[in-house]
């Protein structure tokens, strides 16, 4: 009878990034995430706000000078029951394979989990297996929209447009016309729609000086706003829509996918009225036809507005998991029985997909 080789137990310490050679560092980035069109070694230090958490983060165990296992925050104020609430959403959960089931992400999430007080997570497979054991609840009550121009040329569909290119481009001409004349007869022609730079003067639409007692939200201030959007690596390719009565949108412009230009709709102002929502929503989806894109994504919490997109603007909704954790007991039952409002400019949506 032979017997398995036992893997040889490992002695895990786990370390912030900034106190191990940014080199070993870079080099995991690359093995890892170069499949990505934003390169986590060029923007970690923005996307994990680490300054925020006074260089704490992101986690990482090294062994034998190699980075083998990793995970990072993205940390925010968040609005619970009106009071600052010190949070983060989980991002960029990996384990080397010859390290796996070793107990390397367990010794990382325990160090993370101490630095905030509600953990947050669009969490996958791997990184879920593990917080699964910590007591974090998961949901599927999530709306994540495309609305699509060309459907053909979405990502999962690019191997296949290799073999019927012909085909895939009738069907998305037709398609694309045929529901931009939709869009248009929608189209409130009295509300015109304005198109602005991003910079400091014109995102001040998007401070939200209300904390809600009835959802739980990031806090949009002006430091989040600063952070997130004007300091971005990207922040050449946001626009503002903006309507005549004052509602409006952080729109990215999307090219990074080879065939399947997009327009990420990252953060609304206000979600007072819903109809202006809408038509907000249908004058970006004909701008987005004008200029050669083929489809948008938005994220909306609120059940009764995502149900009003999908029937009138014709999206399809996706439902990815959620999952969320607070060792305070108050805290984590107000979390089971709030609202949340979160949007697409929440995790890490824009720079993973």
């Amino acid at each position: 009878m032979i017997k398995k080789k036992r893997k040889k137990k490992l002695r895990i310490g786990t370390s912030s990034a900034f106190q191990i050679n940014q080199k070993l560092l870079e080099d995991f980035y690359i093995k890892v995430y170069s499949y990505r069109s934003n390169r986590l070694e060029n923007f970690w230090k923005w996307i994990y706000r680490t300054e925020f958490l006074l260089k704490k983060n992101p986690v990482v165990t090294k062994i034998n000078n190699e980075v083998v296992g990793h995970m990072g925050l993205i940390p925010f104020f968040l609005n619970l029951n009106g009071k600052k609430i010190k949070a983060a959403w989980y991002a960029d959960m990996h384990v080397l394979p010859k390290y796996r089931g070793r107990g390397v992400a367990k010794k990382i999430t325990e160090k993370l989990m101490k630095l905030v007080d509600v953990h947050l997570s669009f969490g996958n497979d791997q990184s879920m297996n593990i917080f699964n054991k910590y007591g974090w609840v998961k949901t599927y009550n999530t709306n994540l929209h495309y609305i699509f121009l060309e459907p053909m040329n979405h990502p999962k569909l690019q191997i296949l447009s290799n073999y019927f290119n012909l085909i895939f481009k009738l069907f998305n001409l037709i398609y694309k016309n045929f529901f931009y004349i939709y869009y248009v007869l929608k189209q409130d022609k009295k509300n015109k729609t304005q198109i602005l730079d991003l910079n400091e003067k014109n995102i001040k639409i998007f401070y939200d000086y209300k904390s809600s007692k009835s959802l739980v939200s990031t806090i949009i201030d002006k430091n989040y706003l600063k952070w997130r959007f004007l300091k971005s690596p990207d922040n050449k390719k946001y626009i503002i829509f903006k309507t005549q009565d004052n509602y409006a949108a952080i729109v990215k412009k999307r090219k990074d996918k080879p065939r399947s230009p997009h327009l990420d709709i990252l953060l609304f102002n206000k979600f007072t009225n819903h109809n202006k929502i809408c038509t907000l929503i249908n004058d970006i989806v004909i701008w987005s036809k004008k200029n050669n894109y083929s489809y948008l994504r938005l994220y909306i919490s609120d059940k009764r507005l995502s149900n009003k997109i999908k029937l009138n603007l014709l999206s399809v909704v996706k439902h990815p998991r959620f999952a969320f954790y607070s060792s305070n007991k108050k805290y984590m039952k107000l979390l089971m029985k709030m609202k949340f409002k979160w949007q697409l400019a929440d995790s890490d949506f824009e720079f993973i997909s």
